[in-house]
């Protein structure tokens, strides 16, 4: 049973580590970046009344259209500019990034201690209704399973509210009694995410058979009722009085349609998203389904088991007719992610029934079948952890130095791109700000008139992803994410100079490895650069006219390029030449040009970027302040 444990949990943490580790963000990006914000928003009150949300609300006044494509955009804009509380898991995160300071490692740390509670919640659950040996099998199976959508692998408050669902229905159904734990188990649950809902609801259901097997008063019954239900009385009176929950984003969001579109699109969505399932998780299903009928058939089911499968069952029926704005099916997912877990307790006990009355070759058989199965697992398990990157690299402290230079009663920002550098922003207090986000605006007829009238001063948005070249990189090699060109992976690289450019042009190359040599050629001129080991330098060059500047890596190097200035070396703050008429295209090994990347850095070329090119003809000036952050912070002048 711990060796289930073990493996459930280690392959947790290895997931976690091992991308906190290679990420420039939190694993899960943007929508890690939102529940550091609303743990951050704990500590500040979540604002709406903050220049921030005003500014948001008049952006979204001035619309004059409000296309499905455009709600939906609102919608996520919304949830990140007027928050919403998640209250016990925002009280863990706000404290965690208070003492961190650092979004990627603060989200890291929430995540393990969601891996540490849903190991333990859930193999008490499978200790309680289907026993030790189950249990530990069950562990083992689900250790490396990828369930759809969301399943166990996102370790969110939704993963965390099932955990202590699970921990609420195992003291349910075996003696609902001491209220206390009830009571502090539903006040979590209820402050945590609305899905705790349900399982609270499962958690009476089991409760009530429980004190009827056990003969139980009818006063047990209104107890239990009252422990598992009043937080929730609780929460809709704080909701109704003073607000605190509530999400006045979900008025921006489309009238909920006719229940029969509602059930439609739950269910085409849910049977699109299964279909896309990888094919070995649709045979556990199905193996998994098939042996829990036979159980039930043969009556090898006892009756919190047959309780328990016919909650979830009703609860997965029931989800098909929530309306979520934008997200359908979203609940049923989250509920048949729930189902799975007693589904694998059923398939634990008929495996081990199976082999336990099995002749020994058979049974060494059977195991050597389970263990090809976690094998398997392990192997889609793995892919998923190193294909769950994301693009850009933020670090927070730089980007909190340059925000705390500006004043909000003279700054006003612009965001071209709300998913990263938005958010990023709203952790590090963007809410004294009127901010702009041209997501809002960009389909509008009016938008750039819009921006061109309120006049913003800043502008911010990420160093482009094709600069994260470890991230882009066919060969998949272990290499933390950083903004620039690795050696390890790129083969060479052109820089292109404005036209008529008479500025030295400094290249800054970070060694991180063994001495290595770097062949640098600009106007005919051609040279080996040694790189010290560990090392950090400028290197000059001076281009002649239209310069082309051509660098080419040594196989495999730990040289990297991390930026490009003219007039002076690159650095500290700024590292790259943005607002300058300078491009750089480089390419992967093999030497492949349609395999590389690209980079603008003109102001034209950097607005395209972001669909913004409409804003580009009304822009006089773009002055970098900042880019050190992994988020260009710049100065900009409209004519």
């Amino acid at each position: 049973m711990l060796g289930g444990a073990g493996l459930f949990l280690g392959a947790r943490l290895y997931m976690v580590f091992i991308s906190a580790w290679l990420m420039g963000v939190p694993r899960l990006g943007d929508d890690a970046m939102l529940y550091v914000s609303k743990g951050v928003g704990f500590y500040r009150g979540y604002n709406h009344d903050s220049p921030l949300a005003k500014s948001f609300y008049e952006q979204v006044g001035s619309q004059n259209d409000r296309s499905e494509a455009q709600r939906k955009i609102n919608w996520r804009i919304a949830n990140q500019a007027l928050g919403g509380a998640t209250f016990t898991h925002d009280v863990f995160t706000g404290l965690v990034y208070k003492l961190l300071g650092n979004a990627k490692w603060t989200f890291a740390v929430t995540e393990t201690a969601v891996a540490l509670t849903m190991s333990a919640c859930l193999l008490l659950f499978m200790k309680t209704f289907f026993g030790e040996s189950a249990a530990g099998l069950s562990m083992l199976v689900l250790g490396c399973l990828l369930l759809p959508a969301q399943g166990i692998h996102y370790l969110i408050p939704s993963t965390l509210a099932l955990s202590l669902g699970l921990l609420l229905m195992s003291f349910a159904a075996t003696d609902p009694k001491p209220l206390p734990r009830l009571l502090l188990s539903s006040f979590l649950l209820c402050f945590l995410h609305n899905m705790g809902y349900v399982w609270i609801c499962i958690a009476f259901a089991l409760g009530a058979l429980e004190l009827r097997a056990r003969r139980g008063r009818p006063q047990d019954l209104c107890r239990l009722g009252a422990a598992l239900f009043s937080p929730l009385l609780l929460k809709m009176a704080l909701v109704s009085r003073i607000g605190f929950f509530s999400t006045p984003q979900r008025a921006l969001a489309p009238p909920s349609p006719h229940m029969t579109a509602v059930l439609s699109d739950n269910l085409s969505a849910f049977w699109h998203h299964l279909a896309l399932r990888d094919p070995f998780f649709k045979l556990y299903l199905a193996l998994a389904a098939g042996l829990a009928i036979r159980q039930f058939l043969r009556g090898r089911l006892d009756s919190r088991q047959k309780a328990l499968a016919g909650l979830f069952l009703s609860a997965l029926g029931a989800s098909f007719f929530v309306h979520i704005p934008f997200y359908p099916s979203e609940v049923a997912f989250r509920v048949f992610t729930a189902f799975n877990l007693p589904l694998a307790g059923i398939f634990s006990c008929a495996v081990i029934a199976a082999q336990q009355a099995a002749a020994r070759p058979l049974r060494r058989l059977m195991k050597a079948a389970i263990a090809g199965l976690v094998i398997l697992a392990a192997y889609q398990f793995n892919g998923y952890v190193f294909a769950n990157t994301r693009p850009f690299v933020i670090h927070d402290a730089p980007y909190r130095r340059v925000l705390e230079t500006l004043d909000p009663r003279i700054h006003s920002l612009l965001f071209l791109e709300t998913e990263y550098s938005f958010r990023q922003s709203v952790i590090n207090g963007d809410e004294r700000f009127t901010s702009y986000q041209w997501p809002l605006l960009s389909s509008q007829d009016a938008g750039p008139d819009y921006i061109f009238g309120k006049r913003p001063n800043v502008m911010i948005l990420p160093v482009p992803e094709s600069l994260n070249s470890a991230n882009l990189s066919p060969h998949g090699r272990l290499i933390p994410r950083e903004i620039g060109l690795a050696g390890a992976v790129v083969h060479r690289a052109i820089i292109e100079v404005g036209e008529g450019s008479r500025q030295p042009v400094y290249l800054l190359i970070k060694n991180k490895g063994a001495e290595s040599i770097l062949n640098v050629s600009a106007s005919g001129d051609r040279r080996a650069v040694r790189v010290p080991a560990r090392s950090t330098s400028n290197i000059r060059i001076d281009p002649a006219g239209r310069g082309l500047i051509e660098v080419t890596f040594h196989p495999r190097s730990s040289v990297w390029l991390s930026g490009i200035s003219t007039g002076r070396p690159a650095g500290p703050s700024t590292l790259w030449p943005w607002g300058e008429a300078i491009k750089l295209e480089y390419a992967f090994y093999p030497d492949d040009a349609t395999r590389g990347g690209t980079v603008d850095f003109s102001p034209g070329g950097l607005l395209k970027q972001w669909d913004a090119s409409r804003l580009a003809e009304r822009l006089k000036s773009l002055r970098p302040l900042s880019d050190a952050s992994g988020l260009i912070v710049a100065q900009v002048e409209w004519k």
